[in-house]
């Protein structure tokens, strides 16, 4: 008897006690599950089951969502921190499909996108936020590739270097998250690791904003095999940058 194909994961985001749930697109057993509470933007995506301290791009301010909304297999959410900065700012979080099917291993990938954006009524404010994720600590690796889809292939280190805008953090044996601030938005990258947790803070944007102008930012996070996690996460990478800043959030 022919074996039965996978069951699709579910589409979109569905509402819960907890937030919104989504399935992460990859197959078999790298599929993986995150909650997000739109009211709690700096919890970010939760990830569930033995890693549920885990959470990947949470958005760093202040402030409970004023409007939120799914269309799709994106979340958004907008918000108006009170703060001297008069900044309103939204977060799209997109589930993305694994970065190519065809290579052993990254069908077990899940993958998500941020897109964070912030505008002000002021003349001039500074608009600066962080993307923040927490993690298990582990071995970290740094990586680098240029903003043009001409340029050369990620090239990954046991150190960060000038221009490091990936991180892969290898969690265990079995499991690697890929951290990545988009090369054309960031405003750097750091990590912290203390008693066993690894903190990656991505920061986005300049120091000035006048009013009228609309800024967005874009940080990916994917969760796929500790084998082959160089090989999947710079096909990401590959993608990542090649793929134009979408029109609306």
């Amino acid at each position: 008897m022919p074996r039965s194909a996978p069951a699709a994961p579910p589409q979109g985001w569905h509402a819960g006690d907890q937030g919104f749930t989504s399935r992460g697109s990859g197959g078999g057993g790298g599929s993986v599950t995150v909650v997000v509470d739109p009211d709690h933007p700096r919890g970010g995506l939760r990830l569930s089951g033995p890693a549920s301290a885990d959470a990947i791009l949470g958005l760093d301010i202040d402030g409970a969502a004023i409007d939120h909304w799914v269309r799709g297999d994106d979340l958004s959410a907008v918000y108006e921190p009170v703060d001297a900065r008069r900044l309103r700012a939204s977060a799209m979080w997109r589930r993305l499909p694994p970065p190519d099917a065809t290579v052993g291993g990254t069908d077990q990938v899940s993958a998500w996108l941020l897109v964070a954006s912030a505008q002000t009524g002021l003349l001039d404010s500074d608009p600066r936020l962080d993307v923040v994720s927490r993690l298990s600590g582990g071995v970290i690796r740094w990586g680098h590739r240029g903003d043009h889809p001409g340029d050369r292939e990620v090239v990954w280190r046991d150190g960060p270097a000038a221009g490091t805008h990936a991180v892969l953090v290898r969690e265990s044996a079995d499991r690697s998250i890929l951290i990545a601030v988009h090369p054309g938005d960031y405003r750097g990258l750091d990590t912290v690791t203390t008693a066993g947790r690894t903190v990656v803070r991505c920061g986005l944007f300049g120091d000035s904003l006048e009013k009228g102008v609309l800024l967005r930012g874009r940080v990916l996070g994917a969760i796929g095999p500790r084998a082959g996690d160089e090989v999947w996460a710079g096909r990401l990478i590959d993608r990542f940058v090649a793929t134009p800043p979408p029109l609306t959030t």
